[in-house]
């Protein structure tokens, strides 16, 4: 196996700066990082075959060394119509902010750059459905991002909220 940073040998002072910037309201530095630690886990040719759950499960993992917080996967949001986020990352603390995530992934075949804004304007979308979710009405302070990987790169951010 090879070494996978986020897997085998994962710190919160490996994260410091994404964690800490996550605490300040944006979510971006953090997922720059695990994008990071999967380009060097798996290199150039395995990025052909990354899913969105590898993002999902990475971005999980890491977001478990935040203090004051308690991320969750596929987290329903919308009871009748069943709308699931990718990740879901509650404060426990009124005074932080929540985040909610959408994840798409794309090969580098097919990261186009309109492809690209599609998938990141198809992410918005849904995230801005899924805020409606009675799930989330008990948190005051919710960041909605999208994120579009092609490959193992991070192609398109954005953050509202």
């Amino acid at each position: 196996m090879r070494n996978l940073p986020f897997l085998e040998t994962t710190t919160s002072a490996q994260y410091a700066r994404g964690l800490s910037a996550l605490n300040a309201g944006t979510a971006r530095i953090l997922v720059e990082q695990v994008a990071s630690a999967l380009q060097a886990g798996f290199g150039k040719n395995a990025s052909l075959h990354l899913r969105e759950r590898d993002f999902q499960t990475a971005l999980f993992m890491v977001a478990n060394l935040a203090r004051g917080y308690e991320p969750r996967t596929e987290f329903e949001v919308r009871d009748a119509e069943n709308h699931r986020a990718d990740l879901w990352i509650p404060a426990t603390d009124d005074k932080k902010p929540s985040f909610l995530f959408e994840i798409k992934c794309l090969t580098k075949t097919a990261g186009t750059p309109k492809a690209v804004r599609n998938a990141l304007e198809q992410a918005q979308k849904q995230l801005a459905c899924e805020a409606k979710g009675a799930a989330l009405k008990p948190y005051p302070n919710i960041k909605r991002v999208a994120s579009v990987f092609v490959g193992t790169t991070l192609g398109a951010f954005s953050q509202e909220g």
